[in-house]
């Protein structure tokens, strides 16, 4: 699952925060804006922040 940044916003999370956080992973933001980033290397982190984000970006399943 891939992660974009309308999940951060989704996930009502600061962008430049988020920023400064990619920044102390060593990742690439703008390489993140123009292609997301794997759901799983967000997981690894363990940071309920990048978790928050994984969760918005999860499908909506309907429950009928």
């Amino acid at each position: 699952m891939i992660v974009r940044i309308n999940h951060v916003r989704k996930a009502r999370l600061c962008n430049r925060g988020a920023r400064e956080w990619f920044a102390r992973q060593g990742w690439n933001w703008q390489e993140f804006l123009d292609n997301g980033i794997d759901a799983d290397l967000l997981i690894a982190t363990e940071d309920p922040y990048a978790l928050r984000a994984v969760e918005a970006a999860r499908p909506v399943v309907d429950s009928e």
